[in-house]
């Protein structure tokens, strides 16, 4: 099963690398900056309250900053990190060990591994579901799984930030790190026209796993941050844990993005997936998967073809936003005429595809003639005229 999401935003931290405009030095082939010295910095923490966080807290919060706004308060966080809160956990086995234990109450706070969406989901007033995981060298991979689970099944943004820091000696001697970073991701269901790139997602087999040889597994991210910014057909792999991993195409946003955002339609009713190419005259388009129960055209659990007029019906609309006559128009329905039902058994294990050509408009409304399919199986045709009501272009 492939999952395709949007990139609305990413971000990083990282030795040299404050935001995610610094990675144009990358893609024109810089080497890694060096910087021993560097210190996380967020923006959105008050230098009082960064003071009382560790070096961890901070890197993750600057990286989720980046990102932060691309992401809704009700919108799901995934925090991934192989080692979590090490420097805090560190201060108290040291604090065990003397025979007056001296340990602040805030260091039991900040010792669990969600310490950092804990800080972000106060700093920030997030109210929606968040995830902490870990996955030793594969977190990159298990965070994105997550994430992207998470964005496609419950329709709604989501953030992932990824990120690790070295871990105080003799810890540090187990698990070397050659230095902090954090990388971020804002995922969304649904395409719009500040995407960054789109994303089609599945898992496969025994991956030959693509990583940053950059001493934190966090940079595990960094080419597919890096493939966001210049799209390739070749695939970015994340590994999994088990000898899976993720295999990941990177391509530009979806042209058509503002089509979708002048439609009414939201949630499950926005029932067309992607559109595959649209002209002056006619719009072809992809439907979203109908098996499920839930789905919102079946009636007793059962879908009619129909139904699938509707379908058709978001078609034409979706033309119409991008090509009506004189500005660019949301088309809703006033009437249906010569609909015909070829075939009423809808399969659910192929897809459902549309196609609308417009036989007439004017300023005010458009006549379009509409065909659904499964395949080479017609189901439902018919037309139907809509009501163009301008919108901002």
């Amino acid at each position: 099963m492939k999952i395709r999401l949007h990139v609305r935003a990413i971000g990083i931290a990282a030795p040299g690398l404050d935001d995610a405009t610094a990675l144009h030095a990358l893609q024109a082939g810089a080497a890694m900056p060096q910087e021993p010295d560097w210190q996380p910095a967020p923006r959105s923490l008050p230098r009082r309250q960064a003071l009382r966080l560790s070096e961890t807290i901070r890197l993750a919060i600057m990286a989720t900053e980046q990102v932060g706004d691309a992401v809704p308060r009700d919108g799901g966080w995934v925090f991934a990190s192989s080692t979590g809160e090490g420097d805090t956990l560190h201060d108290i086995l040291m604090a065990l060990r003397d025979d007056e234990i001296m340990i602040q109450p805030l260091k039991f706070q900040n010792a669990v591994h969600n310490a950092a969406q804990g800080q972000w989901s106060i700093l920030a007033g997030a109210t929606g579901p968040m995830t902490s995981i870990a996955a030793y060298d594969e977190t990159a991979g298990a965070g994105l799984l997550k994430a992207a689970m998470h964005c496609a099944v419950e329709g709604t943004p989501v953030g992932l930030v990824v990120f690790d820091s070295p871990l105080p000696a003799p810890l540090h001697e187990k698990r070397p790190f050659t230095g902090p970073a954090a990388l971020s991701i804002a995922l969304h269901p649904e395409a719009g026209p500040a995407d960054l790139a789109t994303l089609e997602i599945e898992t496969v087999d025994l991956p030959a796993v693509t990583t940053e040889a950059n001493g934190n597994p966090a940079f595990a991210m960094l080419p597919l941050l890096r493939r966001v910014l210049a799209p390739s057909a070749e695939p970015v792999v994340l590994g999994l844990p088990g000898g899976t991993g993720l295999a990941i195409r990177v391509t530009g946003p979806d042209p058509y993005a503002i089509a979708f955002e002048r439609m009414p339609h939201e949630g499950a009713m926005r029932l067309v997936d992607r559109i595959i190419d649209a002209d002056e005259d006619t719009l072809r388009c992809i439907a979203r998967p109908h098996a499920a129960p839930d789905y919102p055209l079946r009636v007793g659990g059962v879908l009619h073809a129909s139904a699938l007029v509707e379908i058709g019906a978001q078609a034409a609309a979706l033309h119409a936003s991008l090509h009506a006559v004189g500005a660019a128009h949301a088309g809703l329905v006033l009437s249906l005429g010569e609909v015909e039902l070829i075939e009423d058994d809808v399969r659910n294990d192929v897809p459902i595809e549309a196609e609308a050509t417009r036989l007439a408009g004017e300023y005010n409304s458009a006549r379009y003639r509409f065909w659904v399919t499964q395949g080479d199986t017609l189901l439902v045709h018919g037309n139907l005229l809509l009501s163009l009501q301008r919108t901002e272009p």
